[in-house]
């Protein structure tokens, strides 16, 4: 008997040590140390936008120096949020663009802000929680950043006194942040989202990725991750399930893919599509990787957003 309690507790202690590991992993914010490393590595490796990362490096650039002000708020559990505002002349509406997971220098978005601004809107480029200079220990994987995206339209809303519309864009984590945001109640100057590779809940992108990368099943593994998450960063990876937002979103949706998304599955962004009960659109570019879809497949991608602008 005493063996089997020895044995019970050294099979916790390692399946808890193993979901705390997971959890880290995921969601617990990189240090300075460790984000400059994986840059000097990524780079070495010559970027993950291979032939394109020179347009995208261009774009990060234009994307800081185009910055007219930077914008800050303080979330609901009180963390400093940043964002960067880059005014547009005659604007016609103006896009919050929500970046990915792990992603500090808007890479993944910095090509598609400089689209919209060029198209003539204004852009605010938000630093999520846990990223760039915005506050945090634990990333929200959308759960928590929704709130904050509430927040940063509020800002929006009243700073233009509700004349202009604001048009939600996210990538990858980014797009699950808004369209778990438009479930929201919004302010009525809210007038369509874009998102981009976007999951369908923490839970199912994490499930996947486990097995992808590291051969593991969700039990009991993902269980315990989850169970840290809720100890530690107060949400659940199931607390927010984006299909079941969809049914009730009232808003136009474009939805972007990659026909050769390698991380989040196209399957994913169909099932994200096909449960939205509002207007809505699909373009899935061929061939294209996690977050390349827009250098990968620029005309198409472009023309898509237009199309739909144009229409809503």
């Amino acid at each position: 008997m005493k063996k089997l309690i020895l044995l019970g507790l050294g099979v916790s202690g390692v399946s808890l040590t193993i979901g705390n590991f997971f959890m880290n992993f995921a969601i617990r914010r990189y240090s300075e140390k460790r984000v400059r490393k994986n840059r000097a590595k990524e780079k070495r490796q010559g970027g993950y936008y291979g032939i394109h990362q020179p347009y995208v490096d261009e774009s990060v650039d234009w994307l800081h120096k185009k910055t007219s002000e930077i914008w800050k708020i303080r979330s609901e559990d009180g963390l400093s949020l940043q964002a960067y505002f880059l005014e547009n002349k005659d604007a016609k509406g103006v896009f919050l663009v929500a970046h990915g997971h792990r992603c500090q220098d808007h890479s993944d978005t910095a090509c598609q802000a400089r689209f919209f601004y060029n198209l003539g809107y204004h852009v605010l480029a938000i630093d999520q929680r846990c990223h760039g200079n915005s506050q945090g220990t634990y990333i929200g994987m959308g759960v928590l950043e929704r709130k904050d995206c509430l927040l940063w339209i509020e800002k929006l809303d009243r700073y233009f006194k509700g004349q202009l519309p604001i048009y939600l864009f996210g990538v990858s984590m980014g797009a699950s942040t808004v369209l778990m945001t438009s479930g929201l109640n919004l302010p009525a100057s809210v007038a369509g989202v874009i998102a981009d590779c976007g999951y369908t809940s923490p839970w199912k992108i994490f499930s996947y990725v486990s097995k992808l990368w590291f051969k593991l099943p969700a039990f009991p593994i993902l269980y315990l991750a989850d169970y840290w998450a809720r100890y530690l960063a107060h949400y659940s990876y199931k607390e927010v399930d984006i299909p079941k937002e969809m049914e009730k979103n009232k808003l136009p949706v474009l939805f972007i893919h990659g026909g050769a998304d390698d991380f989040v599955p196209t399957s994913m962004g169909l099932e994200n599509y096909q449960a939205c009960k509002s207007r809505k659109h699909i373009v899935i570019i061929d061939g294209a990787l996690h977050a390349k879809a827009y250098v990968e497949g620029r005309e198409i991608y472009e023309k898509a957003v237009i199309d739909f602008l144009s229409e809503i």
